[in-house]
């Protein structure tokens, strides 16, 4: 059985302090928080009458946006390798060594 190693760190996201538990390490933990936290930021600046709520929820509207792309990006490259991975199958089975 494969054991999760939980990691701990502590960070800061629009000034306020959490402590973080997870499986990643710290330095990406932070590094997503600093993430996190540059997103929100940016929203705040652009609209200052917003709360802090509403500007979480937007940042986490605005990473899962990024997030979604990413996988349509990552799945349409994969979708154009696959049938050149078949095709080198397909060679190799018709031309063995």
């Amino acid at each position: 059985m494969l054991e999760m190693r939980e990691n701990k760190t502590n960070i800061e996201i629009s000034g306020e302090k959490y402590t973080l538990v997870g499986g990643s390490s710290p330095e990406q933990m932070s590094q997503i928080a600093g993430y996190i936290n540059s997103i929100m930021r940016h929203l705040a600046e652009r609209n200052p009458k917003l709360g802090k709520t509403h500007v979480a929820v937007l940042a986490a509207l605005n990473a899962a946006d990024e997030l979604f792309k990413l996988k349509e990006e990552y799945n349409n490259i994969v979708g154009m390798l696959e049938p050149e991975e078949n095709q080198i199958k397909s060679s190799k089975k018709r031309y063995k060594y």
